[in-house]
């Protein structure tokens, strides 16, 4: 029993060192991450390669996050986002505010959509499109809003390295930072886009689950115009929304 406590232990910890490693680990880079030997090290890798969880580089004999697991994590976010609690929450806010109301969880280095409730008009535009976003678009933002300081400027080294965009109008770790604590302090983060399609977003983080604790965003979306006009309005409702919904999910994880 104590064996296989181990090797379960030391699979979680090799997928959390390959999942935020800005480039692919060889074999013994793990192993001195991990702190255990490289003969234990390379037998536990080739399981996860075998099972799919973990790639291979044959060229650079280096080891990366498979293709397998990144759908097992985008299954499960899913699975978060259908439970009763933030089922509840997303329907009390449409049925309240009457325009697009989703959530955003993280996906690797991006945000994307994992629930999306119909709105009013005959189309979201941009807005709302399925994919992914910049770790620092809008609900990007309201997520890092949680995060330290210290893994905020995680996050920008690894999109760095991988060439991956930061999000509009961000190109440094600092200007990243300054937008985070100013909406810090706000509480939520206000997005007018008045050029592209005349959609904008209003976006406060949110716990998707409380054990382990894994953070999303609640994003409304409607026509610029009419969100500007209603914002403070629509931060009070939010507000009310989000504070039940915390004590439905604190219930529903005590029982």
């Amino acid at each position: 029993m104590q064996e296989s406590s181990r090797a379960v232990s030391r699979s979680l910890g090799a997928l959390e060192h390959l999942s935020v490693a800005a480039q692919p680990l060889t074999n013994e880079q793990l192993a001195r991450s991990l702190g255990i030997p490289a003969s234990s090290t390379y037998r536990l890798l080739r399981k996860l390669v075998a099972l799919g969880y973990v790639d291979f580089d044959t060229a650079g004999c280096c080891y990366s996050i498979g293709t397998r697991l990144g759908e097992l994590g985008e299954r499960l976010a899913d699975v978060a986002c259908r439970s009763l609690p933030i089922r509840q929450l997303v329907a009390n806010l449409r049925g309240t505010t009457g325009y697009y109301v989703s959530i955003w969880v993280p996906s690797g280095r991006h945000v994307r959509i994992a629930l999306l409730m119909s709105g009013i008009g005959d189309r979201p535009g941009l807005l709302l499109a399925d994919g992914r976003a910049p770790p620092f678009s809008t609900p990007g933002i309201a997520i890092s809003m949680s995060a330290t300081d210290a893994e905020v400027r995680t996050l920008v080294r690894l999109c760095r390295k991988r060439h991956e965009r930061l999000g509009r109008n961000f190109r440094t770790a600092n200007e990243v930072l300054k937008a985070v604590r100013a909406h810090r302090q706000a509480g939520y983060v206000a997005a007018y886009n008045l050029i592209a399609d005349g959609w904008s977003m209003l976006a406060w983080p949110i716990p998707i689950t409380l054990e382990p604790r894994r953070m999303g965003a609640i994003v409304i979306g409607a026509p610029s115009d009419r969100l500007r006009a209603e914002e403070q309005q629509l931060v009070h409702v939010v507000t009310r929304e989000r504070d039940r919904y915390s004590r439905v999910l604190e219930a529903a994880r005590v029982s």
